[in-house]
């Protein structure tokens, strides 16, 4: 207690650990080059805020310079835990 002060404690809230992770809940059976099954990606961020598109690309995974994408999914709405369906 300060008689005749006071004390203000704050935070930058700009600095954060920025954190982006995509990842595949199963293993996908393929037929023919296609997904017998449609993916969901699951996006986890803690920046959403600050994207304002995002374009998910998918790859043979023999495709080593990742030239021929087998799919490019495109879209504006983003949240923080979000998830990204492609049925092949």
């Amino acid at each position: 207690y300060l008689e005749q002060g006071a004390i203000w404690v704050s935070r930058d809230i700009m600095r954060f650990d920025p954190v982006l992770d995509l990842s595949i809940s199963s293993n996908v059976e393929v037929r023919n080059g296609k997904p017998l099954q449609e993916m969901s990606f699951a996006i986890t961020t803690n920046f959403s805020y600050y994207v304002d598109h995002y374009q998910l690309e998918v790859y043979r995974g023999g495709d080593r310079g990742l030239v021929s994408p087998l799919a490019v999914v495109e879209g504006q709405q983003f949240a923080n835990d979000f998830n990204i369906v492609w049925d092949g």
